[in-house]
């Protein structure tokens, strides 16, 4: 399953902090292609393609953490 798949999958599910609420999974804006090249060229390694899609479609996740 890919992060992207995983990150669905868990932003479709009701999710129950620790103190028992329901968190709603919010995901920020996906990077742009000249942002994605860039992040690219700054990592000292290959981005895998799965990442990429990831940061593609969600650049970060709001509601886990307060």
């Amino acid at each position: 399953m890919t992060p992207l798949r995983i990150i669905r999958r868990a932003q479709a599910d009701t999710l129950i902090d620790e103190d028992g609420d329901v968190v709603a999974l919010e995901l920020l804006p996906g990077l742009s292609h000249a942002e994605l090249r860039d992040f690219a060229r700054r990592v000292p390694c290959r981005v895998s393609p799965g990442i990429n899609e990831s940061l593609g479609a969600c650049s970060g996740l709001e509601g886990t953490i307060d």
